[in-house]
């Protein structure tokens, strides 16, 4: 909310800012929010609590590696015109001050500084601006966009006063200018439409939580694309705030940056391989869901999960799914002719039989691994699984997993220092489970396999 002390010109002298900012979940790493303030700002950030206990805050210093900077109670903290700063807080941040506004240079621009690489970036006007603009002042490619981080990540078509954004300072510029606009929306979140990076012949891949998407990246093919970042590539922003994450990771470009949210080629020719790293913290598990294959008939789409060593040839109609917590994960999808996919697609494979394996590691503390293989068994090619916990009197603990699997490896996470669901002789007065031998049974159709396991405490 602003008043407004309009100077001769009817640019403002002065604005009063009065801003509350609140945050949903502290406990969730993708609460964090990108923060700026408008105006000739240069305080702290107002907040209240302990740190690390109530609140933190970190900003982006640009860098390959190390970037993300966290509080330290210096200057580098305070708000100044143009910046902003990833921030969390179990209470309420409010601004109340009254600034000058920034002083325009006669093309009715206010230069905001800028450092290479990702930088996070606000308006410095009490009003909003079209990004369109702001590339068209800096002479910047349609690829140079912002990002705005709400739990999932948006392309906004207009530059909003206090949010903060991330830019990717491709250019290399030192400062970038930021039009004033004198009809733009005055300090308010206005309904806003996102710039399309998107076309009618990309395919899209995402990760989603049943109807919500988490994720999402492009692949394009274009005459105008080149073996390089060129004007049809989009990076993607750094994800380390996100709890669902898909990327695109191209090793082939020039660049010091290798994650692309759209990866355009030229053509699929005889094929194509995208390197895809995912990851998956929210605790449940996600659906990989593809759109736009039904576009390529003529070729054969194909994923290979490295870490499982699963392969399996992939329709808009299948969807795959992701296990929770996972911090990283590697995946190859390939598009191309059949005898590409053959050479392309390693060693993967469908299993052709049951198998439970050793947990590992083994003996353990707190947390093993259990993994087991479904091969397709009959027409149907789904399998009902279960997978139970006993101790070693041969009760039940828990059942670790219990629902319907297609063909392929998998893997189940058991953490001892959690309280089973189920209570029994193994779970310690403590919490968690006591030091001793224990047994996973695997159960799918007329498969059984039991296996032992270790804890030690």
């Amino acid at each position: 909310m602003f008043q407004l002390i309009t100077g001769s010109s009817g640019y403002p002298s002065t604005i009063a800012i009065n801003k509350s900012f609140d945050f949903i979940n502290v406990t969730q790493s993708s609460s964090y929010r990108m923060i700026g303030l408008p105006g000739q700002t240069n305080f702290a950030i107002p907040i209240t609590g302990t740190r690390k206990t109530d609140w933190n805050a970190f900003y982006d210093n640009g860098a390959a590696t190390s970037y993300l900077v966290e509080y330290d109670g210096t200057a580098n903290f305070n708000f100044n015109p143009g910046n902003g700063f990833w921030l969390l807080s179990k209470n309420t941040i409010s601004v109340n001050a009254a600034v000058n506004t920034v002083t325009l240079a006669g093309d009715n621009t206010y230069s905001i500084p800028l450092h290479s690489g990702w930088n996070i970036i606000s308006n410095p006007f009490e009003r909003s601006t079209n990004w369109s603009a702001v590339q068209t002042a800096n002479s910047l490619a349609g690829n140079s966009i912002i990002f705005d981080w709400g739990g999932t990540w948006t392309n906004p078509a207009s530059f909003i006063p206090y949010k903060g954004y991330y830019f990717n300072n491709i250019g290399g510029l030192t400062s970038l200018k930021i039009p004033y606009d004198p009809g733009g929306t005055l300090g308010k979140t206005s309904i806003d439409n996102d710039f399309q990076i998107a076309v009618d012949d990309d395919i899209k891949l995402s990760l989603r939580a049943g109807n919500e998407e988490k994720s999402k990246v492009y692949i394009g093919f274009s005459s105008e694309s080149t073996g390089d970042f060129d004007n049809e590539d989009f990076f993607a922003p750094p994800g380390d705030f996100e709890d669902a994450r898909i990327v695109i990771c191209n090793n082939n470009l020039s660049t010091n940056y290798k994650s692309l949210m759209k990866d355009s080629r030229s053509e699929i020719g005889e094929g194509q391989i995208y390197n895809l790293e995912i990851k998956n913290l929210t605790g449940e598990e996600l659906t990989f869901k593809t759109e736009g294959i039904s576009k390529y008939q003529e070729y054969l789409v194909y994923l290979v999960d490295e870490r499982l060593n699963n392969g399996i040839i992939i329709s808009d109609d299948i969807e795959i799914t992701v296990a929770a917590n996972v911090k990283a994960n590697n995946y190859k999808f390939l598009i191309g002719t059949q005898q590409f996919i053959e050479v392309n697609k390693g060693n993967s494979s469908i299993p052709t039989e049951f198998a439970l394996y050793q947990n590992y590691p083994n003996p353990f503390n707190p947390v093993t691994i259990i993994r087991f293989s479904v091969p397709c068994v009959g027409a149907r090619c789904i399998v009902s699984v279960q997978l139970k916990l006993f101790d070693l009197l041969g009760n039940e603990i828990m059942t670790l997993l219990s629902e319907e699997k297609s063909p392929g490896n998998y893997e189940v996470e058991l953490n001892a220092s959690s309280v089973s669901r189920q209570i029994a002789s193994g779970v310690s007065a403590k919490g968690g489970y006591a030091s001793g031998v224990y047994f996973y049974k695997l159960q799918a159709g007329s498969f059984i396999q039991t296996k032992k396991m270790i804890l030690l405490r």
